[in-house]
């Protein structure tokens, strides 16, 4: 009996539960009530297209055909550039059959091209929850605004801002360094033959000024040096470093391994610039891109040298009687996988 009681109840209640999550919902089936569009800028015209789904679209049919389509959308959908608004020219609806949306392709002219531009989007607000998201790309950037019911105005700039920009490259410089084997490599070889700390920093400063000038140069189209030779230098200044510490002990000559270092700083900045040179930077466009690269760089050098060389240093404190073992055995190692660089590269690239 009291199975038989608790099933029921059960049920009773996702019953009741049910009935209380349906009876909210609309009676037509497309829930989403999202449109999306994209704006784009030629010349002295405005062409937003603007993407609604069908029953969105049914649902103001009627209102639409009471007032005028074009009146209808012109009240509605608002483009203003400097202040001044620019009138509705053409107007075309269309249907994807494969999406089941309208296209709706609206074309502004607009006597202004300077200044802010502001838009004004309702087209389908009142009876509807909905929402709209317009897309628009300034200058590789991509700025997004959302409008809805409650926030039916946005305003942006057409002069692209510099950041994505600096971001983007910055981050690429980043990767760069922390993908780039090779580079850490030779960084790491200078970190085990300067066991104190004043001698690294010189070094890696002499190495940072010279490939930060290479990098510049071979960016700028000033020099150009084969790919091949660079990356089979770069190797080499890795066997160098490593078979220089393994046979001479720490690097204790200031003088000598500043200017060793500098020397393999500028054939390193050379390989940086092989990733900008694909990028296919722009003439006169070329600084910031240029200077949040190299800084992305520089952040991720400190990024691993500030990591390795305190662990090093511990370890070796660790190990004492065994860290002189440790450190010929790594650097056996490194001159061995730099050796292996150097005879695929000559021979296979």
């Amino acid at each position: 009996m009291a199975v038989r009681t608790f099933c029921i109840a059960s049920i009773f209640t996702f019953s009741l539960l049910l009935f209380i999550l349906v009876l909210p919902l609309p009676a037509f089936g497309h829930m989403t009530n999202i449109s999306s569009s994209d704006l784009q800028i030629e010349d002295s015209q405005i062409h937003w297209t603007l993407r609604v789904h069908r029953a969105d679209f049914d649902f103001k049919r009627a209102q639409m055909e009471a007032i005028g389509m074009r009146d209808f959308i012109a009240e509605r959908v608002i483009v203003e550039v400097g202040g001044k608004k620019c009138p509705m020219g053409d107007v075309s609806i269309d249907t994807d059959a494969a999406t089941d949306n309208m296209i709706i392709s609206l074309t502004f002219n607009c006597e202004k091209r300077e200044g802010n531009v502001h838009l004004s989007y309702g087209l389908f607000f009142g009876d509807l929850n909905h929402k709209h998201m317009m897309k628009f790309d300034r200058g590789g950037e991509s700025v997004v605004r959302t409008f809805s019911p409650y926030d039916t105005e946005a305003d942006f700039s057409l002069v692209p801002s510099i950041w994505p920009g600096v971001m983007r490259f910055l981050a690429m410089g980043f990767e760069h360094i922390l993908t780039g084997y090779d580079h850490l490599l030779f960084l790491f070889s200078l970190i085990l033959g300067a066991r104190r700390l004043t001698p690294l920093v010189l070094m890696i400063t002499a190495f940072t000024i010279s490939h930060s000038a290479t990098l510049a140069l071979a960016v700028l189209g000033v020099i150009s040096i084969s790919v091949k030779f660079v990356e089979c230098m770069i190797a080499l200044s890795i066997i160098c470093i490593a078979l220089t510490h393994l046979f001479k002990g720490e690097l204790k000559r200031k003088r000598y391994y500043l200017g060793v270092t500098f020397f393999f700083g500028l054939i390193h900045g050379l390989g940086f610039s092989s990733i900008l040179k694909d990028v296919g930077l722009i003439p006169g466009e070329m600084l910031v891109p240029l200077l949040s690269f190299n800084l992305g760089v520089e952040g991720g050098q400190m990024l691993f040298i500030g990591g390795c060389y305190p662990l090093l240093r511990l370890v070796q404190k660790k190990t004492e009687k065994y860290s002189g073992a440790i450190e010929r055995t790594m650097l056996i190692m490194i001159t061995l996988i730099a050796c292996y660089w150097l005879i695929t590269r000559l021979l296979f690239s």
